[in-house]
């Protein structure tokens, strides 16, 4: 299923030493800066997550009442065409009566009469209620321009105010790299050493620097519509934290990094990572529909994506067949994937995705076969 050998597992360690100690100084130095204006970046986040929420709470409240001021002048129309008909009907039984003079219909004519101009007096009332409804709208919509004008205007102090700040802070995709290279380190010394203890260690110190990465973007640290690649399960960095939480048998740390890295909003599973980082977490948290439903999306999906369809619906059907043709497919083509010289390739010496889902097929009483070397029996069958 691969072309692992000694000798290119010992090429990939020798890369690996070379760029990691250098990324890992940038990123210390990085955070040595962050912690001399730690608080007044947090300081300056909160205020313009405040700012940012007045911006929206004027927004909704002017579309609240521009909905209402909408409603109401219907009403206002609505109103003005009863009073009219009311009005002639009045009219009406008014020449009736002239004509008719005294007498039976003259009595039941004017008790109409009554009856009608009572209810152009209720319309009127209501006109006039809702009438002063509308000047209290027009004045509630000045003061909120007023209030969201100045909301814009805090909004873009704090942003800069918070830019300056984080002009300090780690690229987020330092942290990635830390993470991929701490991985990949990990890998090729287990392929080398096979000692799965330590393995199970190094992983899951490396997954610390994505859980820090993804505390600081739901902190407001960093700002989102810039880094929106790291955003809602698209990096594969954050995919491959949440299989290796699950490869080392921490489930409560898979299930913590799939609350932080997704958000229900930004349900983009066309986007694969988004994809198979929904899967896990779905299965996780026990929501068996709901993962059913995105399987069923993609049932025909071939490639990579319908390996990792096949092996899920393997595990929600505990059907062992689909769990293996799944882990396959999952190792064949992922480590195509990993041949470009541009990623870090130490990465597909242990195929974290597999390794995941192998690890809870056997938690599900499932055995599955192993497709290869990059999903060890020493790492499945802890």
């Amino acid at each position: 299923m691969s072309n692992l050998t000694e000798a290119y597992v010992l090429g990939l360690m020798a890369e690996v030493a070379h760029k990691l100690p250098v990324v890992q100084r940038d990123l210390a130095m990085a955070e040595d800066r962050v912690a001399a204006v730690g608080s007044e970046l947090e300081k300056a986040a909160v205020n313009h997550q405040d700012a940012a929420r007045s911006v929206r709470d004027c927004e909704e409240n002017s579309q609240r009442n521009q909905r209402e001021l909408a409603e109401s002048n219907q009403a206002i129309a609505a109103l003005h065409q009863e009073l009219a008909a009311i009005k002639r009907k009045i009219d009406e039984i008014q020449s009736e009566m002239d004509r008719e003079g005294k007498g039976q219909i003259f009595r039941r004519l004017r008790r109409e009469r009554a009856r009608q101009l009572n209810l152009q007096d209720e319309r009127e009332e209501k006109l006039n209620v809702i009438q002063e409804r509308i000047t209290e709208i027009r004045g509630e919509l000045t003061q909120l321009d007023e209030k969201a004008a100045h909301a814009n205007d805090s909004l873009l102090n704090t942003r800069d105010a918070l830019e300056s700040h984080q002009q300090a802070l780690p690229a987020p995709a330092l942290y990635t790299q830390v993470f991929e290279l701490g991985l990949s380190a990990a890998h090729c010394e287990f392929f080398l050493e096979r000692d799965g203890k330590q393995w199970c260690e190094s992983v899951e110190e490396s997954i610390g620097w994505m859980v820090t990465l993804h505390e600081a973007l739901r902190a407001g640290r960093y700002q989102l519509d810039r880094n929106s690649h790291f955003v809602a399960g698209r990096s594969t960095a954050s995919a491959e934290a949440i299989y290796g939480a699950i490869a080392v048998g921490k489930l409560e740390l898979a299930d913590t990094m799939f609350r932080s890295v997704t958000d229900p909003n930004l349900f983009f599973h066309e986007i694969f990572n988004v994809f198979r980082v929904w899967c896990a977490g779905l299965w996780l948290t026990g929501d068996v529909q709901r993962l059913s439903n995105l399987l069923a999306r993609y049932e025909f999906s071939e490639g990579l994506r319908g390996g990792y369809v096949q092996a899920f619906l393997g595990l929600l059907e505990a059907d062992t067949d689909k769990v293996s043709t799944g882990l396959k497919d999952i190792c064949r083509h992922e480590i195509e994937l990993w041949q470009d010289p541009s990623l870090n390739r130490g990465l597909g010496v242990v195929n974290l995705g597999a390794v995941g889902i192998a690890r809870l097929a056997l938690d599900a009483g499932l055995r599955v076969a192993i497709p290869g070397n990059t999903v060890p029996d020493e790492l499945v069958a802890r």
